[in-house]
């Protein structure tokens, strides 16, 4: 793999989604299950060591919850994420958090005038996991890719490191008006959207692909 300037963004891995207000919301303890698969590999890649040894910087992002548990990381990655950059968004956008575009327009600019000339390259990559992959995942992946893609910024999205709802991954549960398809899942549905504006949806990305130290700009 070229050596693109490559970081790691992490969606809202926060505990309300595998324990909290918002698990309960959902009724059975399985139908997080997903959302806590996803946070495990993401909890093993970061304490794999390959993210420094390829210079990737770690992003995240949490939402609002009254209850300061909820609002906590979970506790499978909270130890390894205690010094990442986190952007607060209200919403499910994180171009609603306050300083997301400064941040990304500066790591751009840098990208960019570090990359020199390489035709048929991006300027800088950024993989995406977290939850929930129907929502906060989908429009945060979908509206960076819109922002930047002009501005030479590949968007990834990693399905095993993304959960949703387990109810979520069944054509049964899809409703029947647009943008939803027959017998397509609202998992399936969310995977298609960010394929249609051109993000990189892939089962698992290979950082061990990236030449070492090669993503930081």
């Amino acid at each position: 793999m070229a050596a693109v300037p490559t970081a790691l963004l992490l969606i809202d891995c926060q505990a309300a989604f595998t324990c909290g207000s918002w698990a309960r919301s959902c009724g059975a303890a399985e139908q997080v299950a997903p959302i806590r698969a996803a946070f495990a590999r993401a909890a093993a890649l970061l304490a794999s060591g390959v993210l420094p040894r390829k210079g990737a910087a770690v992003l995240c992002t949490r939402c609002p919850f009254w209850s300061q548990r909820d609002f906590a990381y979970d506790e499978s990655v909270a130890a390894r994420l205690a010094g990442a950059p986190c952007f607060i968004k209200p919403d499910n956008d994180v171009f609603e958090a306050d300083g997301w575009h400064e941040h990304m327009s500066r790591w751009l600019d840098r990208c960019t005038a570090a990359a020199g000339a390489q035709p048929g390259l991006p300027v800088a990559r950024l993989v995406v996991g977290g939850c929930t992959l129907t929502s906060c995942v989908r429009v945060s992946a979908r509206e960076t890719q819109l922002a930047y893609a002009a501005r030479g910024l590949e968007v990834v999205v990693d399905v095993s490191l993304c959960g949703a709802r387990l109810a979520n991954y069944d054509s049964a549960s899809t409703p029947t008006h647009p943008p939803f398809r027959i017998n397509e899942s609202p998992v399936q549905c969310a995977l298609r959207q960010l394929r249609e504006v051109g993000v990189h949806v892939v089962h698992q990305f290979d950082w061990d692909a990236l030449p070492d130290a090669a993503a930081a700009c």
